[in-house]
């Protein structure tokens, strides 16, 4: 998880609105401190940034969602036809 540097909505350049929306959506669910802060990892961050440059070019939350779940399974494909 980061733990240091800037805030996350400010690598991604967007709003710290738009990452508690992302979590409201169930699309990234970071963990919490104690204190109640949110902690995204490194991984959660770049599907963020993805989420938000397909919401950009004009797709809807549930379109991106597919969007995304197709290429995750064309990544999970290209792996295993590699190891074949």
């Amino acid at each position: 998880m980061l733990s240091c540097g800037p805030p996350p909505a400010e690598v991604l350049g967007v709003r710290q609105a738009y990452l508690r929306s992302m979590d409201a959506a169930g699309a990234v669910s970071p963990q919490r401190t104690p204190g109640g802060h949110h902690r995204y990892s490194r991984r959660q961050l770049a599907f963020a940034a993805r989420i938000r440059e397909l919401l950009d070019q004009g797709h809807t939350l549930a379109a991106v969602r597919r969007i995304v779940a197709l290429e995750d399974d064309l990544a999970a494909e290209r792996v295993q036809a590699a190891a074949a």
